[in-house]
């Protein structure tokens, strides 16, 4: 690594992903928003079905990474948040009662102390809590409030939440990649919940939504509803699994049968295209003639299978998946040609891709492989403002207890001081006559 870190209003977004570990970097403007500069994604190498499987190599990839957006941006990195799928990953809904004098108001400090309590939640000794989701708040005999209610004086509060727990040595392995670099990591996050802030509205996240994110690897699938995460989880299925099977069925290596899928697969085939011919080598190198319409077949029967699994997952979701409940597909498997109306025939729900929604005004461009990246983005800024809030109102906390100090106590310090430095004086005089009066003895010897 050449570049040491040395701008703290440069922020970057990492998603380690199993097919491409992609960078996003923003700067703070001084207004307090911020500005994308710029995006880089390398091939990635050493992660597997969302778990670091070997770290020196991940460690190259995300060097790799800093070099080139140093070279492409002249940008130096410092502070990092991560994010990953977790194939490793289960959610847990809980609920927690706590008593108050009612006399009181709730403060952030009462925050402070619940959300301190239930991650220490008791769990298996090889997990870890990753988020904390609040889904909703009963104060009193039983009144629902979506906030945690801070100013208001309440006798019983509880708290119903979902926690998302991942095991502890995936945590681990990705701290350790970063150890090995010079990047301080701030936090790490799970990539459905990065995803949110760049391709879901508030309007779709309160109406609900299902946001699946079709990766290399692994499929998440989480679904929103009145603005709470509700339910998510990661499947060990991706995209991989497509181009293993046109692999095999085609009798081409692993990377022809990737661009076969990539520039030629699709859930749909035109009848003046069925007998289009493909020309690509075999595996005992002589050219090999694939009809489109075989293709195609491979495609859309490993996707049929995945689909399954994905609305299985929604229809489970109870009572989330409501009839108007919309579909968002992210990820790089969402590229495969007619993704978007084979899903709408095989589902009553409504469907779209990451590149048909709105965007956030800092991003200005965005696509399906670099959106959890992205989204990184605006929940690294979002968590920067929140700190500057927080050490402001903490240090004008500071200044008030100041001013109601009793400076008695410091003026009598301050007198002591006086006097230590008088005696210093004092014996600074003394130290002085003594070194005069050697030097002039000095004078009188003779060499």
């Amino acid at each position: 690594m050449k570049y040491m870190k040395n701008n703290n209003d440069i922020i970057a977004a990492i998603d380690l992903g199993s097919g491409f570990i992609k960078i996003s970097v923003a700067e703070k403007n001084e207004d307090g928003s911020h500005r994308l500069i710029g995006v880089e994604k390398v091939a990635s190498k050493g992660i597997k079905k969302g778990i670091i499987t070997d770290v020196t190599e991940v460690v190259k990839c995300l060097n790799q990474a800093s070099d080139n957006i140093y070279h492409k941006f002249g940008v130096s990195i410092s502070s990092v948040y991560a994010c990953m799928s977790f194939a490793n990953l289960r959610t847990k809904k809980k609920n927690r009662v706590i008593y108050f004098n009612d006399k009181e108001k709730i403060t952030k400090n009462d925050i402070e102390k619940l959300y301190y309590e239930i991650r220490n939640t008791s769990i298996a000794n090889d997990e870890e809590i990753l988020h904390i989701i609040p889904l909703y708040y009963k104060v009193g005999d039983g009144e629902i409030i979506n906030d945690f209610p801070i100013g208001q004086r309440v006798s019983r509060l509880e708290i119903v939440y979902n926690l998302i727990i991942v095991k502890r040595k995936d945590i681990n392995n990705i701290k350790k990649c970063f150890e090995k670099t010079f990047f301080d990591l701030k936090e790490i996050v799970y990539s459905p919940i990065a995803l949110e802030y760049s391709v879901l509205s508030a309007e779709q996240i309160e109406k609900g939504v299902a946001l699946v994110d079709f990766g290399k690897d692994t499929t998440s699938v989480s679904v929103y509803f009145k603005s709470k995460l509700r339910y998510t989880i990661s499947l060990p299925i991706g995209s991989n699994l497509i181009t293993k099977d046109i692999q095999q069925g085609c009798n081409v290596s692993y990377d022809n049968a990737n661009k076969l899928k990539e520039k030629f697969g699709s859930l749909s085939t035109h009848p003046l295209q069925e007998d289009t011919i493909i020309s690509v080598a075999s595996l005992s190198g002589k050219k090999s003639r694939i009809k489109k319409s075989f293709l195609n077949n491979i495609v859309e029967a490993r996707m049929y299978e995945i689909l399954k699994y994905v609305l299985k997952v929604i229809q489970d979701a109870k009572p989330y998946n409501k009839p108007d409940l919309g579909i968002v597909i992210s990820g790089g498997g969402s590229f495969i040609s007619d993704i978007i109306s084979y899903f709408k025939t095989h589902s009553d729900f409504s469907v779209n891709s990451v590149s048909l929604l709105k965007n956030k005004k800092s991003i200005k461009y965005i696509d399906s492989d670099t959106a959890a990246s992205l989204g990184l983005i605006e929940y690294a800024f979002e968590k920067y403002v929140q700190y500057e809030k927080v050490e402001k109102e903490a240090n004008e906390e500071r200044d008030i207890v100041e001013d109601d100090f009793d400076y008695s106590k410091e003026d009598k310090s301050k007198n002591k001081s006086k006097n230590k430095s008088k005696k210093m004086s004092n014996l600074l005089e003394s130290f002085n006559k003594f070194v005069n009066k050697i030097s002039d003895t000095t004078d009188d010897v003779k060499m």
